[in-house]
C-alpha cells in the first residue's frame, strides 16, 4: 500500500490512551475525544501562518487518534447494515427462484383443470405428459441457480470493531503515535493489517459506501501517521 501525505482539517489535542485491550482502547479513545475540544476554524486559520513543524506533528498525531476512533465507531454499524441488505437480497433471489417453480406447476394445473383431466391422462396421453414435464422442468431448470447457496451472497460478516482495535494494540498504537515512532514502514504495515482484519466489510467496498468509507479512513490514518513520522525529524 502506497503511503502518501494528505491534508487534514480536523485536529485534536493529543492525549495518550490508557489501555491496550480492544474494548478499553475504544473507551479510552472516546474519553480522550470528549475531553478535548476541536476547533476546526482555528485549524483552518492556522494555514495562513508560517508553518511550525512541532505544531504540525502534534496535529498529525491528534488526527491519527481521531481517525482510529472514527473507524472503530463505523465498523459495527457498517457490518450490520451490509449484512441486513445482503440478507434481504438473498431473500428476493430465493423468492424469484421459488416463483419460477410455482409458475411451472401453475401452468400444468391450469391445463389440468381447464381440460377436465384425470390423473390417468398424465400417463396415457403423450402430449399431456410432455407438456406437464416441460412446464415443471422449465421451472426447476431456471429456478435452480437462484436457490443454490453458491448463487447467494455470503452474509457471514464475522469481523467487528474489536478486530480493528486488536490490531491497533498489537502495533503498540493504543497510546496513539506519541512516543511510539517506529518508522513509516510500521505505520504502513499497520494499515495493511487493519484492512485484513476488516476484510469482511472491505470486500464489499465496491457496492456499499459505508465499506468504502472505512477503507478511505484507514488510508487517511496511515497518511497522518507517515506525516507525523516525517515531521518528527524537524
Amino acid at each position: 500500500m502506497a503511503c502518501s501525505l494528505s491534508l487534514f482539517t480536523v485536529c485534536l489535542v493529543a492525549t495518550p490512551l490508557i489501555s491496550v485491550g480492544a474494548v478499553e482502547v475504544a473507551d479510552a479513545v472516546d474519553a480522550a475525544l470528549h475531553e478535548n475540544e476541536v476547533d476546526v476554524q482555528g485549524v483552518q486559520r492556522s494555514g495562513t501562518h508560517e508553518p511550525h513543524y512541532s505544531d504540525a506533528k502534534s496535529k498529525m498525531e491528534s488526527q491519527f487518534l481521531y481517525l482510529i476512533s472514527a473507524i472503530a465507531g463505523k465498523v459495527d454499524p457498517a457490518v450490520e447494515s451490509i449484512k441486513e441488505d445482503l440478507t434481504s437480497s438473498n431473500l428476493k433471489t430465493q423468492s424469484f427462484g421459488a416463483a419460477l417453480i410455482a409458475g411451472g406447476f401453475k401452468d400444468s394445473l391450469a391445463d389440468y383443470i381447464d381440460n377436465n383431466r384425470v390423473p390417468s391422462d398424465i400417463k396415457t396421453m403423450p402430449d399431456v405428459t410432455y407438456s406437464y414435464g416441460y412446464n415443471i422442468g422449465y421451472g426447476f431448470g431456471f429456478a435452480g441457480p437462484f436457490l443454490l447457496p453458491s448463487y447467494l451472497s455470503d452474509t457471514n460478516l464475522d469481523c467487528s470493531s474489536n478486530d480493528f482495535l486488536r490490531v491497533v494494540s498489537e502495533y503498540g498504537l493504543a497510546y496513539g503515535l506519541s512516543g511510539n515512532y517506529k518508522g513509516e514502514a510500521n505505520i504502513c504495515n499497520w494499515g495493511i493489517d487493519a484492512k485484513v482484519a476488516l476484510h469482511c466489510v472491505l470486500q464489499h467496498k465496491g457496492d456499499y459506501a459505508e465499506a468504502a468509507e472505512i477503507g478511505y479512513l484507514i488510508d487517511d490514518a496511515v497518511s497522518a501517521g507517515v506525516a507525523a513520522t516525517r515531521l518528527k525529524g524537524y
